[in-house]
């Protein structure tokens, strides 16, 4: 175990952006492309042996939409005109 706490320790400043709870928009969009590569590259693979990992990142980018970003109510083709609307703003 001690191996591995060093290994963890040597690496970490190389992947913590990754496996951190993100602050900030840059982060979490950081994750959130992270994640999206996982996915493209296991599909609906469950037993890949990153799965494990796409559970873990989408974890942390959960907690990060959950304190970060509205919940929005209403019928989704209500959230997805809300959604257009905004995008188009940010634009």
């Amino acid at each position: 175990m001690l191996q591995e706490t060093n290994d963890i320790i040597r690496i970490w400043p190389d992947i913590k952006s990754i496996f951190s709870v993100a602050h900030s928009k840059a982060e979490y969009d950081r994750q959130v492309s992270f994640l999206d590569s996982l996915l493209d590259e296991i599909g609906e693979d469950e037993g890949h042996p990153l799965a494990s990992l796409v559970e873990t990142i989408g974890s942390l980018v959960e907690t990060y939409e959950t304190a970060h970003l509205p919940e929005h109510e209403g019928a989704p083709v209500d959230i997805l005109k809300y959604l257009t609307q905004q995008s188009r703003v940010l634009d």
